[in-house]
């Protein structure tokens, strides 16, 4: 629990860098690696490392689950991410904020999947604490 503590604090500092990267040297890096249309659009860069930051970094949440052999556990807050990501994007499009409003869409569907991946793992871990519970109780009762 300590090491997967110490690994996501190591992901989340290693992604802030990232994001901080691409916000103070996008343009510059666009410049070199795209046309000059596309690096126009660098404000754009930090936004959609910072969405995909949030949604990686969920994913290294879900490793819990993988770990106890549990996948199924994930698949409502994955399609969560995608209805958010839709919905907003779709909306904020409506309202012309354009790639704009997908970069901002990628932020806040990133962010709900993180909050639903940890609300999941809150619920496992309530309940393998009441299997362990439970099993220790049994364990007493019959060495009894």
């Amino acid at each position: 629990r300590r090491t997967h503590l110490r690994v996501g604090i190591a992901l989340a500092l290693c992604l802030s860098g990232w994001v901080a990267f691409t916000f103070l040297l996008g343009q510059p890096l666009l410049r070199i690696l795209t046309t000059s249309e596309f690096a126009e659009k660098h404000n754009l860069l930090w936004m959609l490392a910072m969405g995909g930051g949030i949604f990686y970094f969920g994913q290294f949440l879900v490793l819990r689950g993988l770990y106890e052999l549990q996948p199924q556990r994930y698949i409502v807050p994955k399609a969560l991410y995608a209805g958010a990501f839709f919905l907003i994007s779709w909306w904020l499009l409506a309202k012309g904020q354009g790639m704009y409003g997908v970069a901002m869409a990628s932020i806040f569907g990133g962010g709900m999947y993180v909050c639903a991946v940890l609300y999941v793992n809150g619920a496992a871990q309530h309940s393998v604490s009441r299997r362990q519970f439970r099993d220790s109780f049994l364990r007493k009762t019959i060495d009894l």
